[in-house]
């Protein structure tokens, strides 16, 4: 059956406005906007990932984080100590707002978040701690410290609860 010059540009036509729906759809679906989505899903944030995917997608951000650490000078020898603590503060912050680029599923969205709060809450005490060493207050550096050390340790818990091995325990210079 031979079908009109006519007949065939419409199935073209056809065909292409499907393939358009079909990508609208197929992005709609994946996307990250707010709405009504699947029960449990996050929609308020990136596409979330496999469960497989989580602990080595953070784990990656917080090897990329560790090693900026290490390549920080060490205070005394090029660097002053408040110096320091406002780049580790400032590397600490930029490794939280990585992690909240990961997108999660219901299964491990709250403790996510905690993960990222405590990863911004440790960059605030750093900061907190620069301050307090510039202006020799004694108090200060002692709460900011032990609350880095509080954090340090619900930060390991949330790791270990995420099954994301490579975010425990951060050595510092």
């Amino acid at each position: 059956m031979a079908l009109s010059h006519e007949t065939r540009r419409r199935l073209v036509f056809i065909v292409a406005a499907l393939v358009v729906v079909t990508m609208v759809l197929a992005s709609t679906g994946c996307s990250t906007t707010s709405g009504a989505g699947e029960a449990g899903q996050d929609r308020d944030g990136p596409a979330p990932l496999q469960a497989s995917f989580y602990p080595a997608a953070v784990s990656d951000i917080c090897a990329a984080t560790d090693e900026q650490l290490a390549e920080l000078p060490v205070p005394g020898e090029g660097i002053a100590e408040t110096d320091w603590a406002g780049e580790v503060a400032r590397v600490i912050a930029s490794e939280a707002d990585s992690l909240e680029d990961v997108g999660t599923n219901g299964e491990v969205r709250d403790d996510h978040r905690t993960f990222v709060m405590n990863t911004r809450d440790q960059a605030e005490q750093w900061s907190l701690l620069s301050a307090a060493i510039a202006s020799s207050d004694a108090d200060g550096i002692d709460a900011a410290r032990t609350e880095i050390l509080e954090l340090a340790r619900g930060r390991i818990e949330l790791a270990a609860e995420l099954g994301i091995g490579g975010c425990r325990e951060r050595s510092f210079g």
